[in-house]
C-alpha cells in the first residue's frame, strides 16, 4: 500500500480588508516542502496505524504494519503576513484516503490531522511562519493493497 495525501490551500479575506491608511493587507502562503505521505507499507493480519509527527516528521507504527524503504514525509507551509495581522487556520480534524488501484478501488482509509501550531496566530513582524502538518492513518485488516490518495482543504483567513 502507498498512501499519499495532497493538500489544498485557500487564503480567505474580505475584499475590503486592510488598515485604515488604505495600504491594504496581504498574506502569502505556499508549500515550502514535502507532502503528507505515509509511505509504502503492508500489514500481515490485523493492520494498525502510522502516525507522522508534524514537527520531526518521525513515524510511529502500531499493530503489524511494516513500512518498506520509502520515507514518510510531512508538508511544511510558509506563511508571510504584514505586521499586526491575525491569522486563523481551519481544517477538518479527519480525512479519508481513497483506493486508486486495480485491487483497492472503492476502499477507504481514515485518518486524523495534526498541526504544530495553534489555529490562531498573531503576527507581529514580517518574517515567515512555518506551519508543519502531520497525522495518523488507520489501516484495518480489510483494506486491500494499492495506492491511496486524498485531498484536504486548509483555509487561512486573516484580518
Amino acid at each position: 500500500m502507498n498512501a499519499q495525501f495532497n493538500q489544498g490551500i485557500k487564503a480567505a479575506a474580505p475584499p475590503d480588508t486592510g488598515p485604515p491608511d488604505g495600504t491594504g493587507r496581504t498574506l502569502s502562503i505556499s508549500l515550502y516542502s514535502g507532502s503528507l505521505n505515509f509511505g509504502t507499507f503492508y500489514f500481515e493480519n490485523t493492520g494498525g496505524t502510522i502516525s507522522l509527527d508534524p514537527i520531526s516528521g518521525n513515524s510511529t507504527i502500531s499493530g503489524d504494519i511494516i513500512l518498506f524503504k520509502s520515507v514518510p514525509t510531512v508538508p511544511i507551509f510558509e506563511l508571510f503576513a504584514q505586521n499586526n495581522t491575525n491569522v486563523i487556520i481551519t481544517s477538518p480534524k479527519t480525512f479519508k484516503l481513497f483506493g486508486n488501484g486495480p485491487f483497492n478501488s472503492g476502499d477507504e482509509l481514515d485518518g486524523t490531522l495534526q498541526f504544530d501550531k495553534p489555529s490562531y496566530q498573531s503576527i507581529d513582524k514580517f518574517t515567515p511562519i512555518y506551519i508543519y502538518m502531520g497525522g495518523t492513518l488507520t489501516v484495518d485488516n480489510t483494506d486491500n493493497p494499492g495506492p491511496y490518495y486524498g485531498t484536504i482543504n486548509v483555509t487561512v483567513a486573516f484580518e
